[in-house]
């Protein structure tokens, strides 16, 4: 008996119970797709707690989210017009998919197939056009920018190896692809891959066969184990908890940890590690699969993890739309959900140190060289500096680093240069004044609560 079946049965059974439901996805009339709605089943809505109410209230982790484009759109643009305009035989067949570069040279000679071109190269709708070049996110091209932006970045945002990633792909056969991939570029990265490990009787399965005995033969030399096909499910259990630290890994070493799990849909619902910080999205996903494969990475962890990391690469302008529904749908202040960018960041961390230096300034203390004396002083300094400290952390994860104090930002009128003020030897000798809080150091109190100290800052 399907549910709503057995929820009419229910009702019919007790007439006058009350029913409350609890959900974290519920369905709307938006992403209902002939189900029946929450709302049908249970009434209206009593009360709500969203994604952003999680973050105001600190339980979960905002999102810094990057829109990545692994061909410009004026090439994109470019390959539909022409392809477009092939399609229009209809002997042509298409292998864009196997890195065929169409140019318009292919077309310059037949005036009907140049007028297409010419409508499609002046179409300026993008989700249009990139409806239309699905092929291209399927190519080895696209697949190597995306795993050339991940190699580059993961000691960065990995912390050194610390936190791990999840890279959620189209189909089976992309996850197979990818993994190969990894393994003949980057063989040092340990990377794995689970998905559905049903085996049909077709040449497709036989593929996908060999390649989980690959998989699994390549994880058992890595990381010693012994898993077989028929043990499928045990490895994935144990993929689960390596990427959580949890079970026999709650202390293992860096180099029996994954750096990346490659997925399909499995591990983008219910699965919570708050080692993973980063998602890399090459699929497109909509209402609430967005916000469930987006909540893998904004578990909490402490001040080396300020925001999950979200990329995505596939068909970026429908799928910044279908982010867009979906917070629409899922949450009152959309914007809310996602953290300051580095330019925000950075203008921040200016006015911190702009009001530290104003409070060493109206006590004549030159070069930082002791704490305020005034009590109220000595409150904003630790205040202030914490909330620095906190930014500079996030910063570094966006691409700051000490040794460049200048950087430029992108608007719609230009470009706009933005000056870090405060230096890193400078930056040691306010730690130093922070540390003196704790210690009592230069008179006054040196209770942690009158001045609201982190104590993880003075470990920096």
């Amino acid at each position: 008996e399907s549910g709503s079946g057995m929820l009419l049965t229910i009702k019919n059974t007790f007439p006058r119970a009350v029913l409350f439901g609890f959900t974290g996805t519920p369905i709307f009339e938006d992403n209902a797709h002939g189900e029946m709605t929450t709302e049908v089943i249970f009434g209206d809505m009593l009360h709500k707690y969203t994604l952003a109410n999680g973050i105001q209230d600190g339980n979960v982790l905002g999102f810094d989210l990057y829109r990545e484009d692994t061909f410009p759109e004026d090439e994109i643009r470019e390959q539909v017009a022409v392809r477009q305009a092939l399609k229009s035989d209809p002997d042509f067949v298409d292998e864009s998919v196997n890195g065929v570069v169409y140019t318009v040279d292919d077309i310059a000679d037949d005036p009907f197939k140049m007028e297409i071109y010419n409508k499609w190269k002046d179409d300026t709708d993008m989700i249009k056009i990139e409806d239309e070049a699905k092929s291209l996110y399927y190519s080895e091209r696209h697949h190597m920018e995306v795993i050339r932006k991940i190699v580059s970045e993961r000691p960065t945002l990995g912390k050194g190896g610390k936190f791990h990633a999840i890279l959620a792909t189209k189909s089976i056969p992309e996850a197979i692809e990818y993994y190969h991939l990894f393994k003949a570029h980057y063989p040092q990265y340990n990377v794995t891959a689970i998905f559905d490990d049903s085996i049909d009787n077709n040449e497709k399965s036989i593929y996908k066969e060999d390649a989980i005995l690959e998989m699994l033969e390549d994880y058992n030399t890595k990381f010693e184990t012994s898993f077989q096909q028929s043990t499928y499910a045990k490895y994935k259990k144990d993929v689960a908890k390596r990427l959580a630290h949890k079970g026999p890994y709650l202390h293992v070493t860096k180099d029996k940890q994954l750096d990346l799990l490659i997925v399909v849909t499995q591990m983008l619902t219910g699965y919570d590690s708050k080692w993973v910080n980063t998602l890399y999205v090459d699929k497109l996903l909509q209402y609430v699969d967005v916000i469930q494969a987006f909540s893998r990475t904004n578990r909490l962890f402490g001040p080396d993890k300020p925001f999950g990391i979200i990329k995505y690469f596939t068909r970026p302008n429908r799928m910044a739309k279908n982010i867009d529904d979906a917070l629409e749908l899922y949450v009152d202040q959309p914007l809310s959900v996602f953290t300051d960018k580095l330019e925000a960041n950075l203008e921040k961390i200016n006015l911190n140190f702009k009001t530290i230096d104003a409070l060493f300034a109206a006590e004549g203390i030159s070069f930082y060289s002791e704490l305020p004396k005034a009590e109220a002083s000595r409150k904003k300094f630790a205040k202030e500096f914490c909330e620095m400290t906190k930014r500079i952390e996030a910063s570094k994860m966006q691409g700051f680093f000490w040794d460049k104090l200048e950087y430029e930002f992108e608007h719609t009128n230009g470009w706009v240069k933005l000056k870090v003020e405060i230096d890193e030897q400078t930056y040691k000798i306010l730690l130093q004044r922070y540390r003196e809080l704790f210690t009592g150091g230069g008179g006054g109190s040196n209770d942690d609560d009158v001045y609201q100290l982190e104590a993880y800052i003075t470990e920096t």
